[in-house]
């Protein structure tokens, strides 16, 4: 079976040929002739139902598509047979010994906001819900000492903070800070995701001094984030997030330009074109990233209150959007701050990115990792866990005995079993699907009907990064380069 994916984009025509992953441009004619051409037609008969193109043109649309079969290997039958990934024991400890580089510690469970929409709420079946839970400085030590002990091949170390609200216990924060930079002479980054409300001076002054990178929670203006974001009295919380980003901007500008990003969890009524341009104000606007997401709807009752028609909704506001990122990147405008580029041009960047070329007969699943080796989340318990998305299911082992490998294998194998069960190999998009096991987790284990309900609003997210990517590489050429470097 021959698989790909043609589409149109500003009067261009595209090719997605799934065996090399290869994007090209076509000419209209091939465009219009090639299902009845992959199909087995033969030339005289896709002659005599396109009446309306030119007999020369179908010839020679044949001769160039025989080419591309012939000198670069699209279009052919799909050579892929199966999903490819290290599970023997001896690889992925190979994989994991001495390349840990990061570490996510979350330091405690509680939490000063009770967000509607939190994962951790009450509104999320397989979730833990906010408890009085703290990582205590043992085992945030000893969790530091494990990544020191597994990272001798990393030049560079990061270590991020994470909750519940994870300034609730500055003090650790402080205390881990302390002792890595007393162990190691590697350069190291810090990170934290917070909801902003306890940051004051003096809390600022310490993140500016060891460069950490903040992602600060806010939803939008006042009327937008105050719908979910509450406090734990059930109060509005936006003016405390604002006021700690105008007390951080006016204690150093330039860390808060570089610094400081947003996480932003989009949920209906959506207001999109108020978000953007929230965003996009002189109060809010820097170079940092944006990371905008819609509020999960799987495994959650949150969405029962709404109608069927906010997806519409949603969709139509979505495409005004593109359109105006369409237009600035036609004008030549580097938007890269933006709630825009957070929502389109960061896919562009990954698809720009993929591995592509004819590699065998088999596949490697590019959605997922060796868990353990890019991130490791560490509870307050000091159980490891793949990420800060999976969160505290599928654990992969304790800071005690170390990273479990045959539960690593495990959970690779399961999630390949996931993709091969749900026919994921004869899906044209398959080399650059970013299904992951956040995509198959359900409750602690991977699920392939939790796969296949997430599989629709995958292709549609693929097929929309695709039209983006090839906007951006006609109208902008070296956009996507500029941003990388």
């Amino acid at each position: 079976m021959i698989q790909y994916y043609k589409f149109i984009s500003e009067d261009k025509f595209y090719l997605y040929d799934t065996s090399t992953s290869y994007l090209i441009e076509i000419s209209k004619t091939i465009y219009d002739i090639l299902d009845d051409f992959i199909g087995g037609k033969a030339v005289l008969k896709i002659i005599s139902e396109h009446t309306d193109i030119d007999k020369n043109e179908i010839e020679k649309a044949v001769t160039e598509i025989k080419k591309f079969q012939k000198e670069f290997r699209i279009l052919q039958d799909s050579p892929f047979d199966g999903f490819l990934f290290p599970t023997a024991k001896k690889d992925i400890e190979d994989q994991l010994r001495n390349n840990m580089c990061h570490v996510i510690l979350n330091i405690t469970d509680d939490c000063n906001f009770r967000c509607i929409y939190c994962k951790y709420g009450d509104t999320y079946e397989f979730e833990k819900f906010h408890a009085k839970k703290h990582m205590d400085n043992k085992t945030a030590i000893q969790s530091i000492d494990f990544l020191l002990n597994n990272s001798h091949d990393s030049e560079e170390l990061t270590v991020g903070f994470y909750g519940g609200e994870p300034v609730l216990r500055f003090d650790l924060i402080k205390s881990v800070v302390n002792y890595i930079l007393s162990k190691t002479d590697k350069r190291v980054r810090f990170s934290l995701t917070t909801n902003g409300s306890l940051i004051g001076k003096r809390v600022i002054e310490y993140f500016i001094d060891h460069s950490f990178k903040l992602t600060i929670s806010i939803d939008g203006p006042a009327e937008i984030h105050n719908r979910y974001r509450k406090s734990i009295s059930g109060r509005n919380t936006y003016y405390k997030i604002i006021k700690t980003i105008k007390e951080i901007k006016k204690i150093d500008k330039e860390y808060y330009n570089k610094h400081v990003g947003f996480s932003v969890v989009i949920a209906p009524p959506f207001h999109l074109y108020s978000l953007y341009e929230f965003f996009n104000s002189e109060q809010i606007n820097n170079q940092a990233p944006i990371f905008a997401n819609l509020a999960d709807y799987y495994d959650t009752s949150f969405y029962n209150r709404f109608p069927k028609s906010i997806w519409k909704d949603y969709k139509h506001q979505k495409e005004q959007l593109r359109k105006i990122f369409h237009d600035k990147i036609k004008n030549r405008v580097n938007d890269n701050s933006s709630l825009l580029w957070s929502l389109f041009g960061d896919k562009a960047v990954k698809l720009h990115n993929r591995p592509n070329g004819y590699n065998g007969n088999r596949l490697y699943p590019l959605g997922i990792c060796t868990p353990g080796v890019h991130v490791t989340f560490i509870d307050t318990n000091g159980e490891l866990f793949i990420c800060e998305r999976v969160g505290k299911h599928l654990s992969i082992g304790n800071i005690h005995q170390g990273f479990d490998v045959e539960k690593i294998a495990q959970t690779i194998n399961d999630f390949v079993n996931v993709i091969t069960k749900h026919g994921c190999i004869e899906c044209p998009f398959v080399r650059i699907c970013p299904s992951c096991y956040v995509d198959a987790r359900r409750n602690n284990s991977l699920s392939n009907e939790k796969l296949k309900a997430s599989c629709p609003s995958k292709k549609q997210g693929i097929k929309e990064v695709l039209h983006d990517y090839a906007y951006i590489t006609q109208s902008y050429p070296d956009l996507l380069e500029k941003y990388i470097s």
